[in-house]
């Protein structure tokens, strides 16, 4: 959702829906990837906070918690009275906005003491308000299929630790499920995301090393290859926190 990043890639589509389903002028158009822009920018701060708090980093994450306070002010000043369409319709945009404000000052508050686990407790919520935003006003960014990727691997990172018993049919078409459903929404989001990052090396690499072992483990599967399986879902759960910190 950035300005040169995944506004480029999503909102394009989205403003055009929207012009037809609410008669938006230019103004208010411009108005919505503004919006949507600006909150992508300080998105982005979020996803490295969560990384290095993830990482037993709080004194790094401080530095990009207060970007994202300084970020999320200024959007509020601008929008929590005036939100652009489809948002202008909704009656708890302006809670939502607070809502994520205040989950930041805790983040902070915690930070502060250098309490990595409760500043991500704090600011967990925040990418489920953001989603839900989104979701009931009848918009799809990136970010939200990036997000239903991340949940997909989740799921198929279960395997990795409770690999399904080979001799079981139905526990091996679990695992089977669990990659098919993955597969397919990082295809979707390379698509969503090709228009903007499509050319970019790391846009590639990513995507391409993330599809590579996504397909190795049918043949994994297939062979019953316990081992196999577990290191492939290693990999490929690499690749998944790589594609959320970078396009999330």
């Amino acid at each position: 959702m950035r300005r040169n990043g995944r506004s480029a890639a999503s909102v394009t589509a989205v403003l055009f829906a929207l012009v037809l389903a609410f008669g938006a002028g230019p103004a208010r158009a411009a108005d919505l990837a503004d919006f949507l822009a600006e909150t992508g920018a300080a998105y982005e701060h979020y996803r490295q906070t969560m990384f290095y708090l993830r990482t037993g980093n709080p004194a790094v994450a401080e530095f990009d918690l207060q970007l994202m306070r300084d970020k999320w002010a200024a959007l509020e000043e601008t929008y929590a009275a005036d939100p652009p369409a489809p948002f202008s319709a909704d009656p708890g945009f302006a809670a939502t906005v607070s809502a994520v404000a205040r989950a930041i000052d805790g983040g902070i508050a915690n930070v502060a003491t250098e309490d990595a686990e409760a500043a991500r407790a704090a600011l967990a919520p925040i990418r489920g308000l953001l989603g839900d935003l989104r979701r009931r006003n009848g918009l799809y960014t990136l970010s939200d299929c990036v997000d239903e990727f991340s949940a997909s691997a989740e799921a198929l990172w279960v395997y990795r630790h409770a690999p399904p018993d080979f001799a079981d049919p139905e526990a091996v078409n679990g695992l089977r499920r669990a990659a098919a459903v993955a597969g397919f929404l990082l295809g979707r989001c390379r698509a969503m995301a090709a228009p903007a990052h499509g050319a970019a090396e790391e846009f590639q690499a990513l995507f391409d090393g993330a599809k590579a072992s996504a397909s190795s483990l049918w043949p994994a599967i297939d062979a019953g290859d316990t081992q196999r399986v577990i290191n492939i879902l290693r990999e490929f759960r690499s690749f998944d926190q790589m594609i959320y910190l970078r396009y999330g």
